[in-house]
Parts: C-alpha cells; sequence; structure tokens
C-alpha cells in the first residue's frame, strides 16, 4: 500500500509501517541526508562504494552488506537498484524470504535463483540464448527436475519481473518456476535435487557463464547486477558459514550483493570470507557518541526522516518524539514500530474521552509502549551476561578487548548490544541499560560505550 503523508492520528499506522520505502515512495518520503550521521563523514558511504564496485570492472564481485535490522539496509538497497537501473543496469533484488525457504537455505538454492533471474532478465531483453537455452533444459531434465509447467508461471523476483508476452524463453521460464516451488515446499524432492545437481556443478556454472556473456553484449558491455535480501535473517550461525563457503557464490562473473548477519562479523571465521567478498557496513544512525553524550545531530536526522512522513509538532506533544528516538538506539524499524503502536493506544484514549481536537500521542502513550519494548528485549538476555553488558556500558577502554566473542554475538543478535560507524564502536541498547539500572547492575546513568 503506498504511503500518505500523516497528518492526523488515524493515518500513522500507515505513514509508519514498518517496510521498506520503494518505487514511487521513495521520491516522495526518503530523506537524503543519514551518511553523516551513520558513518561519522559525509562524504563516506557504503552505499555509494558499493555502487561504485558494481559498475567497475573488477575479478571481486561479491559483496557483503551488513548493518543491524532496523538500520534502514531494505530502503537503501531499492534506492541503489533505482539509480543503477538509471544508468542502464538491469539490476534484480531477490527478497529471499519470499522466493525460497529461509529456514533451510542452500547455496545450491540461490544458485538456481541466480540462473532463472539471468534467464528472466534475457527474456525482458529479448536476448536469444541460441543453444544455451537447449543445453540449459537438457541438464536439468536430465538430473530429474521439474518438468511440468508451472501453471502461475514464473515467480517473479519483483513486481516490474515477469515473463511478459509468451515468447521463446518461456519453457525455461516455467522449468525454473517449478524448480523454485519444490525448494520451496518439496522436502524429499528439494534434497534430490540439490544432489543430483552437486555432481554436476561444474557443468552448471559454465553455463551461468556464458549466460552472463551473452547479456553483457546484448547490453552494450553492461552486466546484469543481483541483490540477495534477507539472508541476514537466517537464525541459525553454521547455516550462514556452510552457505557462504560455497566457492561459486563468490566467483560470479558479474555484481552480486548479498545481506550478512551482522553480528557474525565479530566471528573468527569472517576472516576467512575477506579474501573472497568484499565487505561494506551500513551502520545505525547514532543518537549518542562513543562519550554517552547525547548526539543531536543524529536526533535531527531522524526527525527529518520522521518529517518526510507526518507533521510530527501536530501528532506529537512536545519531548514525546524525542524519548522515542533516543530510546530506540538509531533503529528507524523499532522506532516505527513504537509510533504506530502509540498511535493505537492514543486512538483508543481519544475515541474513550470523545476528545478528538487537537488529540496528539503523549507522553504516558510512550512510556507504555516503550516499557513493552524493554520488556521484549530483557527477555532475550540471561543473568550470565549481565556482567559484560556492563563492562561494555561502563567500561569502554576494557570493553575494546572483550575475549567472550561467542557471548558478544549473542548479545547482538538479541540486539541488546548495537554497533555504530565505521569505527566500530558499540553500545548497550538504551532500553537494556534502564533495565539493567534498575536491577542494580549499572551504578551510574552515564552511558558508555565500546570502540
Amino acid at each position: 500500500m503506498p504511503i500518505e503523508y500523516a497528518d492526523s492520528l488515524d493515518k500513522i499506522l500507515n505513514a509508519f509501517e514498518p517496510e521498506p520505502l520503494d518505487s514511487a515512495d521513495l521520491k516522495t518520503y526518503y530523506y537524503d541526508g543519514t551518511m553523516e550521521s551513520r558513518t561519522g563523514d559525509e562524504y563516506d558511504s557504503p552505499l555509494d562504494d558499493l555502487a561504485d564496485a558494481c559498475v567497475r570492472p573488477s575479478q571481486h564481485n561479491a559483496h557483503l552488506l551488513l548493518g543491524h535490522r532496523g538500520c534502514g539496509k531494505s530502503t537503501e538497497l531499492n534506492r541503489l537498484r533505482d539509480r543503477l537501473k538509471d544508468e542502464g543496469y538491469p539490476v534484480i533484488i531477490i527478497r529471499c524470504i519470499t522466493e525460497l525457504d529461509i529456514l533451510a537455505l542452500s547455496h545450491w538454492d540461490i544458485m538456481v535463483v541466480i540462473s532463472d533471474v539471468l534467464c528472466q532478465i534475457a527474456d525482458k531483453e529479448g536476448c536469444n540464448l541460441g543453444e544455451l537455452q537447449d543445453k540449459l533444459l537438457a541438464f536439468f531434465n536430465e538430473i530429474e527436475t521439474i518438468q511440468e509447467t508451472s501453471k502461475k508461471g514464473s515467480l517473479a523476483v519483483e513486481a516490474n519481473v515477469g515473463l511478459g508476452t509468451p515468447g521463446p524463453l518461456k519453457p525455461l521460464l516455467n522449468l525454473f518456476a517449478g524448480l523454485k516451488s519444490e525448494l520451496k515446499t518439496g522436502y524429499e524432492r528439494r534434497e534430490k535435487i540439490r544432489e543430483r545437481v552437486e555432481k554436476r556443478s561444474s557443468e552448471w556454472i559454465a553455463y551461468i557463464q556464458e549466460l552472463n556473456a551473452i547479456l553483457t553484449t546484448s547490453l552494450q558491455g553492461k552486466q546484469p547486477i543481483l541483490i540477495f535480501e534477507d539472508l541476514d535473517k537466517i537464525a541459525e550461525p553454521e547455516k550462514v558459514w556452510h552457505m557462504f563457503s560455497y566457492g561459486p557464490l563468490a566467483e560470479m562473473p558479474f555484481p552480486v550483493i548479498y545481506t550478512f548477519p551482522i553480528d557474525l562479523f565479530y566471528d573468527g571465521r569472517f576472516q576467512g570470507l575477506e579474501g573472497r567478498f568484499k565487505h561494506v557496513v551500513l551502520p545505525l544512525i547514532k543518537i549518542r557518541d562513543q562519550n554517552g553524550k547525547q548526539y543531536d545531530n543524529g536526533i535531527a536526522v531522524i526527525k527529518k526522516i520522521l518529517e518526510r512522513r507526518s507533521n510530527i509538532e501536530r501528532l506529537f506533544t512536545p519531548k514525546v518524539l524525542e524519548e522515542l528516538i533516543i530510546k530506540t538506539g538509531g533503529s528507524l524499524r523499532e522506532l516505527f514500530s513504537c509510533i504506530d503502536q502509540c498511535a493505537s493506544r492514543a486512538l483508543r484514549r481519544v475515541r474513550r474521552t470523545s476528545v478528538t481536537t487537537g488529540a496528539r500521542i503523549e507522553l504516558e502513550d510512550a512510556q507504555r509502549v516503550l516499557t513493552k519494548l524493554q520488556s521484549d528485549l530483557s527477555r532475550m538476555i540471561e543473568r550470565r551476561q549481565y556482567a559484560m553488558l556492563a563492562k561494555i556500558h561502563q567500561e569502554p577502554k576494557e570493553a575494546r578487548a572483550i575475549e567472550d566473542k561467542a557471548m558478544l554475538l549473542e548479545l547482538m543478535r538479541s540486539h541488546a548490544v548495537l554497533e555504530y560507524n565505521r569505527k566500530r564502536w558499540c553500545a548497550v541498547h538504551p532500553l537494556i541499560v534502564d533495565f539493567l539500572e534498575e536491577l542494580g547492575e549499572i551504578k551510574t546513568a552515564q552511558t558508555s560505550s565500546c570502540e
């Protein structure tokens, strides 16, 4: 549903839906001024780095994008896609949660989607694959994959990418549609497909390279660019390491961007990926600096993001919005969710009192919602972690050399610890700080962080 500017409480639920901006909404509601408060440098942008890398010929085409959930990765990737499309590149975002079974994802599934997307681009561009189409059809039929035509046609990678008018590539696209359906829902069949494809993987990779060469020639040297979303949502670290240890994911002849769990950045095994993947981090918008002092620049930037979507003077009583911004630690998703919940509570309060004129979100609404969020966050940490949280909060110099990396990974995964800007310093979530203060685990109200 398109976003509608909110000038009354009942419109907030639409304006602050915690979904990434896309299409026309990007042009209207996106605020292009967050990078300095993210990186500490107005000329430093991880998304610009990705854009430059994708259009510059290189032998290193695989990129990892890391960032906390709710930091705005999806919106930034949508904007990156539109920017590169305007420059003539065929850019496709693959949302793995929609396309595949994210709970049982394998690198073979990623390879199937890569093949499918390249064929969709070829179809859209009117490319003639010649003998390659016959080779691909024969390859998958010989390993006993899907031979029936999908009634629904290809599962579109994005709303604007589909089969269009049936053409010469329809048999191939239908085959991939059925194949992806099996990978998503058919457990026994899925395992057979993976096992048989693995035995002939080198042949398959050669076909992908040939397909890319045809596309690049047809597009006057501009290669396709693929972006895989949602891989950072894989809950089991071992599945992530197993997937990204598969060599060809880092060796595609065209640019590929994979989202990657930021907590695994602190795992020693990440160093093994750095020689094959280039990585960039999209930090949260910081609301405090490394010394715990309130960072007014970051708070002002978040307010400007909110002003694009709503009349904040009309909808929030004084200081309420700042309280919500500070207590959510720079996470836009958390902030938007809290604003939605505040609006729902305020609307119920207004209806009960029958006072509709000038109705706004009040401090009590915010406090109730933040208490619930604090409860949700604190439920995910354990007493054995309190000491480390207090150390990160109170002793930044000591926290630089945290030895228990496994616990740090747990705390980042539970969102109890947040990472900020390109210097890689971290801080305890503001609501967890409040929780620990209430328990007496943190003795002062001063907020500290670690570089």
